[in-house]
């Protein structure tokens, strides 16, 4: 059972997806072409719902869903005004996550002494050059390639195990937490890069790169890139989020 306000937000969604999509094909949407929207499928390790204000209530202790009932958390931060709508996210490892929308003010940050400019490279994340004249060569983490083995090694006893078993089921849990502790050691990493420039700095530039040319198949740069994907599109579009909120 499901409160009668997720599928309105489903539709809404979907709606929005179509219109993107649409306005990319005619050329009314500028940027990068938008793919046709892509239906999860009810078997997909990921799934979320949204609700509205009327949907849920927000405690101390928990969040009170309609339908479901008092759901207990941890929180990680407390949140700055009264939320606006609720989402809740069951991860590939089996994990679940609230998510909250809220309004905070703005918190400008004290003006800098220097610009900085960013070129992002193939070895390298980014090479930084401030108006002071300082550089910084940030070297690229490259965190799937130190867990290559972790992955082979969970990815060969998934393969191992019969369809359809518990023992499959939890082997696939493995190796959806080794994928998540990579993915959550880059973002952390990319986070913390674009917050310290954001913070030393009042101007950052950022080269216009295709990045996406990168990941072509057959693209020469495979083999002058060890580290496999591009691992700057993250950070990329970090940069401006954290601008646009100090």
């Amino acid at each position: 059972m499901i409160d009668r306000g997720a599928p309105p937000q489903d539709a809404a969604t979907y709606d929005g997806a179509y219109r993107n999509f649409f306005d990319s094909l005619s050329g009314k949407r500028k940027g990068r072409r938008v793919g046709a929207p892509r239906f999860r499928s009810g078997k997909d390790n990921r799934q979320a719902f949204r609700l509205t204000r009327n949907g849920f209530t927000v405690t101390s202790r928990c969040v009170r869903l309609a339908k479901i009932g008092d759901v207990e958390l941890v929180w990680s931060r407390q949140l700055p005004s009264e939320p606006s709508s609720v989402s809740v996210i069951r991860e590939a490892d089996g994990r679940y996550f609230v998510s909250f929308v809220v309004e905070r003010d703005e918190q400008p940050l004290p003006q800098a002494p220097t610009v900085a400019g960013i070129d992002l490279g193939l070895t390298d994340l980014a090479v930084i050059a401030r108006s002071d004249g300082t550089r910084e060569k940030v070297p690229a983490p490259r965190h799937l390639r130190a867990a290559e083995k972790r992955v082979a090694r969970a990815q060969k006893a998934l393969a191992r195990k019969e369809k359809g078993s518990h023992n499959r089921a939890k082997a696939r849990i493995r190796v959806a937490v080794v994928h998540r502790k990579v993915r959550e050691t880059r973002l952390d990493h990319h986070h913390k890069l674009a917050r310290r420039l954001i913070h030393e700095n009042q101007v950052v530039a950022v080269e216009d790169l295709a990045v996406a040319v990168w990941s072509a198949p057959g693209w020469r740069s495979r083999c002058m890139r060890p580290g496999g994907p591009p691992w700057c599109g993250y950070f990329r579009r970090r940069l401006p989020c954290m601008g646009g909120r100090w």
